[in-house]
C-alpha cells in the first residue's frame, strides 16, 4: 500500500494559531483546495476554526510538527512523504533523508525534537558541534 500523503499543503496560520490553535496547519489537500477563510477576516476565519472537522488536517507549532499530526491523523505512517519532505525541505540527499528517518526510528523522536537535541547538544558543547 502506498503510505504518501498526496496532495499536501502546509501553511502557516494568518492569526498565529489564535482561531486554529496552532501555528501551522497541514492539510490532504492541494493549496488551490484550501478553503478561503482560513485566511479570512476575524469572522470568517474564526467560524471556519468553530466548525471545523478538525480530524481532517494536522496541527502544530512547526511545519513538522503538524505533518506529523496529520499522517496520525489519517493513520498513515507516511514515511517516503516524510523523507521526500525532508529532501526538500532541508535540501538534503536522498541517502541522508533515508538515514535521518531510521536514525529518529531508532530513537523514537521526530525531526523537529532530533533537532531541538542537537541544538541544545551544540549550545552546551561548541567544540565537539564544529567537529560534527
Amino acid at each position: 500500500m502506498n503510505d504518501d500523503i498526496y496532495p499536501l499543503t502546509i501553511v502557516e496560520d494568518r492569526y498565529c494559531g489564535a482561531y486554529s490553535g496552532a501555528v501551522f496547519t497541514a492539510w490532504n489537500k492541494s493549496a488551490n483546495e484550501l478553503p478561503d477563510d482560513i485566511a479570512g477576516d476575524n469572522r470568517s476565519c474564526g467560524s471556519f476554526w468553530r466548525d471545523a472537522d478538525r480530524n481532517e488536517m494536522g496541527f502544530g507549532d512547526t511545519p513538522g510538527e503538524a505533518y506529523e499530526d496529520l499522517c496520525a491523523k489519517l493513520g498513515k505512517r507516511a514515511r517516503s512523504s516524510k523523507i521526500k519532505y525532508w529532501i526538500n525541505e532541508f535540501e538534503m540527499s536522498e541517502e541522508t533523508a533515508k538515514a535521518v528517518d531510521r536514525l529518529l526510528a531508532e530513537c523514537e523522536m521526530t525531526l523537529d525534537e532530533f533537532f531541538a537535541a542537537a541544538v541544545e547538544n551544540a549550545l552546551n558543547d561548541p567544540e565537539s558541534a564544529k567537529k560534527a
